[in-house]
């Protein structure tokens, strides 16, 4: 039996299979899971297909192996259509394995791109209207601001300067004030925060919008322990570490880790997204969940042993109730 600071899960992962079983399937996911010590995992949904109706939900749920000792768990993501929305909140309803809702507020997956600010804030009216309690996790980086012209594969740091880190402030601006505004009552999750504005911006509304609106961010391995000015030394190769959010210069770096110490972000999410050889000049993902327990070995000593908890476990019990009330 584990104690309370053994426990540990991941609520951002992108396991593959169906279409994509080339790069990765739920199975092998689940053991690589276990062998870093995991009890749970919750899988986003820009899969192919994607995961956005119980038909999708239950064709994943079918490919978990049964008697896992890693509890799997699916988001369902969101479009701007009313009929999908209410959908969505029914599996979330309906299905105790579908851990939340995720909407990208910017390209991702093209069935699950919700770009224009309107449509955004009729995604939160109707969750509203829908009287969701649950989470929504966001990947926030505006259309307005992303530059894909700017990429140039072979100097691996243009990423950033394609997708700056401006589409992302602007972008988690306009979620809280849409939820605000919607009067939304579950959880807004911010994913992947990449630089300390977020941070910043993350913990002022918090505090703000206390009695308003539960607001939660997470921070990854990436964003923590690499920085463009490593990468470009990689030439080619340093493609690998071509994810979104992008990574930033080492100056952010520093500062997200000063950050994480003090406390500003939920939890950790590693974000791991493996692809096939060679596919990380057209896609961004990186499979990070390899080294977790690598990862927490060297955070420990550095943030604490009780924050650590906090933000491996405790946290996410907390944020995603009932859903993980059992792991209690």
């Amino acid at each position: 039996m584990k104690t309370e600071e053994e426990k540990m899960g991941d609520v951002h992962v992108h396991f593959r299979d169906e279409d994509d079983s080339r790069k990765s399937t739920i199975a092998e996911g689940l053991q690589l899971a276990f062998k870093q010590g995991l009890l749970f995992v919750g899988d986003m949904p820009n899969q192919t297909p994607p995961t956005i109706d119980a038909k999708a939900v239950e064709r994943r749920l079918a490919l978990v192996p049964e008697n896992s000792p890693v509890e799997y768990f699916t988001y369902v993501g969101l479009t701007a259509d009313p009929k999908q929305i209410a959908g969505a909140v029914k599996c979330w309803r309906d299905f105790r394995r579908v851990l939340a809702l995720k909407m990208f507020a910017g390209k991702s997956n093209e069935s699950l791109s919700v770009i224009h600010k309107d449509d955004q804030a009729r995604v939160y009216c109707h969750l509203t209207e829908q009287e969701y309690p649950g989470v929504v996790a966001d990947h926030c980086e505006s259309e307005n601001w992303l530059i894909s012209e700017l990429y140039n594969p072979s100097v691996p740091s243009t990423h950033s300067l394609a997708r700056p880190k401006e589409a992302e402030i602007r972008s988690i601006e306009d979620q809280i004030e849409l939820a605000l505004a919607a009067g939304f009552q579950g959880t807004l999750h911010i994913c992947h925060v990449s630089c300390p504005e977020s941070a910043h911006l993350i913990r002022h509304a918090k505090i703000k919008y206390a009695n308003k609106l539960k607001l939660t961010c997470g921070v990854t391995p990436h964003h923590l322990f690499f920085s463009t000015e490593m990468i470009d030394q990689f030439l080619t190769l340093g493609n690998f570490f071509k994810v979104n959010p992008p990574l930033r210069s080492e100056e952010d770096r520093l500062a997200m880790r000063q950050l994480l110490k003090e406390g500003y972000f939920d939890w950790l999410e590693t974000d791991h997204a493996p692809h096939a050889s060679g596919e990380n000049i057209r896609l961004s993902g990186i499979p990070s969940l390899h080294l977790h327990r690598d990862v927490m070995a060297i955070l420990e000593p550095e943030i604490g042993k009780k924050l650590l908890s906090e933000m491996t476990f405790s946290n996410m019990i907390k944020a995603f109730s009932p859903k993980l009330d059992h792991f209690l």
